[in-house]
């Protein structure tokens, strides 16, 4: 491997390792109990807010803003079941991670392409 290269190997590498992340859309988390670090998006009433320590007890969906601790009471969100207009979960996306890591290549292959020599 020439010493070019090497750096593109490694950034290719760290990139298909991290993955480019998405939200997608999935219900289950409000009948399935969850871990309670997952991140999640909520969605209420056209707004959307970054939650974990999502718990559903009867008929009311309990969170935690993502910036506090999963266990803090006096920062649970809650709201009635039929509030929810959705949630999304965050998922690695493999489209989203070739896309990144073809347009790294390109990048860092272009400018060091062998250039034609005239004699």
């Amino acid at each position: 491997m020439t010493p070019q290269l090497k750096p593109l190997a490694v950034l290719l590498l760290v990139t298909n390792a991290l993955g480019c992340r998405a939200w997608y859309l999935d219900n289950t988390p409000l009948v399935e109990p969850q871990d309670s670090r997952r991140s999640l998006e909520l969605w209420v009433a056209g707004e959307h807010y970054n939650v974990h320590g999502l718990t559903v007890r009867n008929d009311t969906v309990f969170a935690v803003p993502k910036w506090e601790a999963p266990d803090c009471a006096e920062c649970t969100l809650s709201y009635s079941l039929h509030q929810i207009d959705s949630v999304r979960v965050r998922r690695t996306s493999m489209k989203r991670t070739l896309l990144l890591a073809g347009g790294i290549a390109v990048l860092v292959l272009v400018p060091n392409w062998p250039q034609k020599t005239t004699p």
